[in-house]
């Protein structure tokens, strides 16, 4: 049987929108109904902080990050502070990695 990978593009979306679209393919491709799922999206402006953020890794005060539109989430995914621009393409791959023999 051919392996199912799906692509989704989703456009332009809040960053935790895209968790959530991240959480539900996962929840697919492990309930077997997809092998992967590749999500196509762009962030509205967002700084991310991920586990190994530091105090003042964040350079721009919160007046000047409202003003820009610009929110601030944090993550518990690995890295530093991320700025995701919405010109920015994005793409996570959720793939079944045994399924796909990969």
């Amino acid at each position: 049987m051919p392996a199912v990978v799906v692509v989704r593009q989703l456009g332009l979306v809040p960053y935790p929108a895209g968790l959530a679209a991240q959480a539900a393919a996962a929840d697919e491709v492990r309930g077997g109904a997809l092998d992967g799922v590749l999500l196509a999206l762009r962030h509205t402006p967002v700084i991310t902080m991920g586990r190994r953020t530091r105090p003042g890794d964040v350079h721009v005060p919160r007046w000047e990050r409202r003003a820009l539109g610009i929110d601030l989430f944090h993550t518990d995914r690995g890295g530093g502070a991320t700025f995701h621009h919405p010109a920015q393409a994005v793409v996570y791959p959720i793939l079944h990695l045994g399924r796909l023999r990969l």
